[in-house]
């Protein structure tokens, strides 16, 4: 049986070096997201130009393939891969 919604956001995040940004595997809308996790402030917004994209239109703005989407509030976006997810985050912290 799939993991519920609520227990997949129960997983250990996955944390890339020395990043603010934590990234959690989530099976319901995309394999890996990036965004503040179980904190309800956050830290880094995701650069404004990833706002409200989604697939080819935001794997063009990121330079990085297999994006699924980023939310327009900036705070959480998602990727096909968990390395895609880590790049996504190292790219937002450098903006």
């Amino acid at each position: 049986m799939p993991p519920s919604r609520r227990t997949a956001s129960l997983r250990p995040p996955i944390r890339a070096p020395s990043t603010r940004t934590p990234g959690y595997p989530d099976e319901m809308a995309c394999p890996h997201r990036t965004g503040p996790g179980r904190q309800l402030r956050n830290r880094k917004s995701l650069p404004a130009a990833w706002a409200g994209l989604d697939g080819e239109e935001l794997d063009q703005s990121t330079g990085i393939h297999g994006c699924v989407f980023c939310h327009r509030g900036r705070f959480v976006a998602g990727h096909g891969t968990k390395e895609g997810a880590l790049e996504m985050a190292r790219l937002a912290l450098r903006d």
